[in-house]
């Protein structure tokens, strides 16, 4: 397994005074939970600009799920089973930690009884790097207790530029 030693070489050297605000919940949990395996990081609202940001910030790989898996499939995404999406989420953390953005596509596909178990099960998949999955829908959804489960308050959150909101 190749590593990726310029991007740990960024986080390890990384303090919270490198990262704005918001993000040092994530930082935190990256340090003390390990930096590999499954976050879950649940925004209050829809914010594709703060899950770039956040790959950015941490040094991570951006990963648009819908835009670059389901949206090949047309109207058979929906099909896709939650198996795929772990299979690309391994995929994509074989060599570099991964901001996921839009997940929760395939999520909203599946009925709340498998949603709510891939949400309570995530946390404990295994990957090589950091996968945060960025959630606005179904963050509810996600075990409340778990310490890889990580919930954004809208105050600490930066505003959304107007352009930004034009773009998303």
């Amino acid at each position: 397994m190749r590593r990726d030693p310029m991007n740990q070489e960024r986080r390890a050297g990384m303090t919270k005074n490198d990262l704005p605000s918001w993000l040092w919940p994530v930082a935190d949990a990256l340090a003390t939970q390990g930096a590999n395996g499954l976050f879950l990081i649940v925004f209050p609202e829809y914010r594709p600009d703060l899950t770039k940001s956040l790959a950015h910030h941490l040094g991570l790989a951006y990963f648009d799920f819908r835009a670059e898996v389901m949206s090949r499939l047309g109207t058979g995404a929906p099909t896709l089973g939650l198996d795929a999406l772990e299979r690309s989420l391994a995929a994509h953390a074989e060599h570099r930690g991964v901001v996921v953005m839009n997940a929760e596509a395939l999520l909203a596909a599946k009925a709340p009884a498998d949603r709510q178990a891939w949400l309570h099960s995530a946390t404990g998949l295994s990957f090589p790097h950091p996968v945060c999955v960025s959630l606005s829908l179904f963050g509810d959804d996600a075990a409340a207790a778990d310490p890889r489960v990580l919930r954004l308050e809208a105050a600490g959150l930066p505003e959304q530029s107007f352009l930004s909101r034009l773009a998303n």
